[in-house]
């Protein structure tokens, strides 16, 4: 095993450790240099994670964050970004509802079994987007893939394809051919779950500066998507559009 590979281990243990049960001050200190060495990890992902998955199993009563939650909390948010340290503990404050003090407890295997996916295919983690993109369709079992076909003339050209996973609510798109955009416009993707609204799912904006050779975008769905029908690529203004006028540029069917 490499040097990098057993870090990244390492790191996967230490957040989930933290996550689930807190960290001695030794281990405190390897997670921040381990962190360090990996600027583009999420430090509270897992905690969220393990949040999330404890509030939805838990049955007792509620009650307000602890006061040394709410610093680890103020804490954890200054080690990030410090400017929006008071802005997050405001936030989790009193508001904040946590169930019984075992909630740590039945949150760890949910945060353990996380934790390999979330470092596979989290948007913006380490690893070229070609090595993300690899990762993505070799570790996904519920692949869902779909090839590009022109609805206007002027994108004959452009090949390519959307691969999907509706459990991980992510994927990517590849396209060989497709214009630049320029400045005073950007392309947006647009993804038809019909089972969701009428409506389709903003499925982000993004750009193309050239046509060399292959381009690979992450889909940025702004909403859950269950049941995909299709993929959709328009030309809006820059920052997309909350419904678009087309037309629809390019389109992706997954064989049904």
């Amino acid at each position: 095993m490499s040097d990098a590979q057993r870090d990244h281990e390492r790191l996967e243990q230490l957040l989930a450790d933290r996550a689930t049960e807190g960290l001695s001050g030794a281990d405190q200190a390897e997670l921040d240099r381990l962190l360090s060495d990996n600027p583009a990890v999420d430090p509270l992902a897992l905690e969220l994670a393990a949040a999330a998955a404890a509030l939805a199993l838990s049955e007792g009563p509620a009650q307000e964050l602890p006061a040394h939650l709410r610093e680890k909390v103020r804490v954890d948010a200054a080690r990030i970004r410090p400017t929006d340290a008071s802005m997050i503990v405001a936030a989790a404050a009193p508001t904040l509802k946590l169930a019984y003090a075992g909630w740590w407890a039945a949150a760890a295997g949910f945060a353990v079994a996380a934790v390999g996916w979330w470092w596979a295919i989290a948007p913006g983690t380490s690893g070229s987007i070609q090595s993300r993109y690899d990762r993505f369709v070799e570790q996904t079992p519920d692949l869902l893939r779909a090839e590009w076909a022109a609805n206007v003339e002027d994108y004959a050209g452009v090949t390519g394809e959307v691969v999907w996973s509706d459990t991980r609510q992510a994927g990517f798109m590849v396209f060989k051919g497709l214009p630049a955009n320029g400045q005073t416009q950007q392309y947006q993707l647009w993804i038809v779950d019909p089972q969701r609204d009428r409506n389709p799912v903003d499925g982000g904006v993004f750009d193309i500066v050239a046509q060399n050779g292959k381009v690979i975008v992450e889909v940025d769905p702004k909403l859950v998507v269950s049941n995909p029908q299709a993929f959709a690529i328009t030309l809006e203004q820059p920052g997309g559009v909350v419904v678009s006028d087309g037309p629809l540029l390019i389109v992706a069917a997954p064989e049904s």
